[in-house]
């Protein structure tokens, strides 16, 4: 039996469109070493979700163009539906315990106008009006990946600094979990900026340095500076781990110090944190993270970080 030519369009398209739908659910979940890689990975949704509305709109039942411009009320259905594929994208992601994220949805979104801008551009041959607008977005939703990739190449160049915090996307070197954080200006001194970390109340409020350099064993310690701007001491705990912990609390490096009042300094000598784990060495080639936390925290809590450096 031959299928009519309109049927075997409709058929290939919605293969299409299920293959690019499997490839959003079941892509691996990578724990990137690099923020660029990161926001690269996000950014592809808008050129899948742009293929996936494309091919909706060459198998879209009735007439999406009237006078080759684009009916509104057809394609705002296939925008929503586009959208909704988005949605069933991140809801059966949350079904493999990975966690839905609404900025994948609203850049989904994008991705389908852009389709129905290139459509009306294709069809119409209003290609100078509507490709600017085209830029324009895929400008806005590429924007983090360059802002990462411009302070990574910054890190870079700074190393062995880790963090100064002297510009503004530094801050973007550090992961919060239960707290909060902003660049601030020195109180002590105008010319200095520092990283405010708010810790919430939790278990273990903390933050984490992203993109370390994994190899640290040519450096004798680690240090940086934290302010304890409240009246009251604060228990700050500081971790570091290489790639092959293994989640006990004996196989890694770990420092507990009560912070007064006040500017401290803190230096962690790198050859206790070699020797840490409890049946063997650290391996100081694939050190994995730096983690801070805070501890049974009842109220927010504010301490002042700046300086993070390895020392050879």
């Amino acid at each position: 039996m031959t299928f009519p030519r309109r049927a075997g369009r409709v058929a290939g398209g919605l293969m299409l469109i299920l293959a690019c739908l499997l490839l959003a659910v079941y892509f691996p979940e990578v724990t990137y070493h690099s923020r660029t890689l990161a926001r690269l990975h996000d950014f592809a949704h808008l050129p899948l979700f742009c293929m996936v509305a494309l091919i909706m709109v060459a198998i879209w039942p009735g007439n999406l163009f009237a006078q080759n411009r684009l009916r509104p009320l057809p394609a705002l259905r296939l925008w929503l539906a586009a959208l909704l594929a988005g949605i069933l994208v991140e809801l059966l992601q949350a079904r493999q315990g990975r966690i839905p994220e609404m900025m994948d949805i609203v850049t989904d979104g994008a991705g389908a106008a852009i389709a129905l801008l290139l459509a009306t551009g294709h069809r119409g041959g209003h290609w100078r009006w509507m490709l600017p607008p085209v830029l324009i977005v895929v400008l806005v939703f590429a924007t983090p990946v360059l802002l990462s990739a411009w302070d990574e190449e910054l890190a870079r160049r700074q190393f062995p600094l880790l963090a100064d915090f002297e510009t503004r996307l530094q801050t973007d070197r550090f992961g919060p979990s239960h707290s909060r954080l902003r660049r601030i200006i020195d109180p002590e001194s105008p010319t200095n900026h520092l990283l405010e970390v708010r810790f919430l109340p939790d278990m273990f409020p903390r933050f984490k340095l992203r993109d370390l350099p994994r190899d640290w064993s040519q450096f004798s310690a680690f240090t940086f500076t934290c302010i304890n701007p409240e009246s009251e001491p604060f228990f700050l705990i500081f971790r570091v781990d290489d790639i092959h912990h293994d989640n006990r609390p004996a196989d890694r490096y770990t420092l507990r110090v009560n912070l007064a009042p006040g500017r401290h300094v803190i230096e962690v000598p790198l050859a206790a944190v070699a020797s840490a784990p409890d049946t063997r060495p650290m391996d100081m080639t694939a050190i994995a993270g730096v983690i801070l936390y805070g501890y049974k925290l009842e109220k927010p809590r504010v301490l002042l970080f700046d300086d993070f450096r390895l020392v050879p």
